[in-house]
């Protein structure tokens, strides 16, 4: 509901007004002069402001100085001025201090309420404007700003190989191949969030649309499977394939598929302790639908964490120290994937003893 701060010395005058205004829907706070009627400010953060000029302890013009100097966090609130003085110098005075309109006493109140209307009408009109040309900068940020991050780290990353092969010559000091192997490990995960916060923007957007290609979901997976085998033996986390059912080959976007596999995969084996074992199963259901499962037995997930796991930026909290840093992105955008082949992603998790994630997807014609 629409707040009106009513700001008016006189009892009889206020309260006519404040019946007039709450009669037409408006929410009314009344003050009876300018100090009032600054604190009603303060505390109620009204809609608009219709004040009186001459008022005692504060007249409406340093009411109206005093909370344009010293708070201009509220200049957006339309403040008319209500008067008797029908000089042209007050008017002008009270424009030029930044007041939005002006209306003489007696009131006519149907002028009153057609100038709050307007006033209330142009604010709207203005914020509106202002969210649309957020929203336009928000979105050039969102589609500029992750390409223009890519190319300087694929920079980092390949003078860091490049270092690391020694091509050049050996490192004088061993000390120097340890600080490149954690500026390239940096590089390659700053990069990762790059890629998925990419992704992401093109899913929302519409930009990214799944091709319709033939898949080998078992080849698939054991390609997953070897690309997250450096990742997984760094900790001999065991990575364990079961797929061997007959799997058909579908129509859908292999690419954006192993995107999605890759995700849950490295997630799975960055929460998971030395030693601890990850399955990968893939079914095919007479209802054509393909599920794929990826189940650790790590952390786990308690059950106030679960549902901000697919939020982006949101990470469940856990006991166990990760050496792998992210954004949380990664399964907001599995999510993404999977909803975008036609899919969805469920997870399943218990504190202290893994958690599995289920995707699944249609697999009959043009499931892409």
């Amino acid at each position: 509901m629409t707040t009106v701060l009513c700001v008016e010395d006189e009892p009889q005058i206020r309260a006519e007004i404040v019946d007039e205004l709450n009669d037409c829907g408006y929410m009314t706070i009344e003050a009876a002069n300018g100090k009032e009627g600054m604190e009603a400010v303060l505390e109620h953060k009204p809609n608009l402001v219709l004040c009186d000029i001459n008022m005692p302890v504060m007249s409406g013009f340093e009411m109206l100085d005093a909370l344009r100097e010293n708070h201009p966090e509220f200049d957006g609130i339309p403040f008319v001025f209500l008067s008797a003085l029908a000089d042209r110098n007050d008017v002008v005075r009270g424009k030029m201090m930044g007041g939005d309109d002006y209306i003489t006493k007696p009131i006519d109140f149907i002028d009153l309420l057609s100038t709050l209307e307007s006033r209330l009408s142009q604010v709207t009109r203005i914020e509106a404007r202002n969210e649309i040309d957020k929203e336009v900068m928000r979105q050039a940020i969102l589609r500029n700003l992750p390409h223009e991050l890519r190319t300087p780290l694929n920079h980092i990353i390949g003078f860091c190989e490049l270092l690391l092969d020694e091509s050049m010559g050996p490192l004088e000091n061993e000390r120097y191949s340890e600080y490149i192997k954690d500026i390239h490990a940096s590089g390659c995960n700053l990069l990762d969030i790059v890629s998925h916060a990419i992704d992401l923007i093109e899913i929302s957007s519409g930009c990214l649309l799944p091709a319709k290609d033939k898949c080998d979901i078992a080849a698939l997976l054991r390609e997953c499977m070897e690309n997250a085998g450096e990742l997984a033996g760094q900790d001999d986390i065991q990575l364990v394939g079961d797929f061997h059912e007959p799997i058909p080959h579908i129509q859908t976007d292999e690419t954006l598929l192993k995107r999605a596999v890759s995700v849950v995969l490295t997630n799975a084996i960055q929460f998971s302790k030395t030693g601890e074992l990850v399955r990968i199963e893939a079914r095919f259901s007479p209802g054509d639908e393909i599920c794929i499962t990826i189940a650790d037995t790590g952390a786990g997930i308690a059950d106030d964490d679960a549902p901000r796991v697919f939020t982006a930026f949101e990470q469940a909290d856990t006991t166990l120290t990760r050496k792998h840093q992210g954004a949380g992105l990664g399964l907001t955008v599995a999510k993404a994937v999977m909803e975008a082949l036609g899919g969805g992603i469920d997870l399943h998790s218990k504190l202290g003893e893994g958690t599995t994630v289920d995707l699944y997807f249609p697999a009959g014609p043009g499931s892409a």
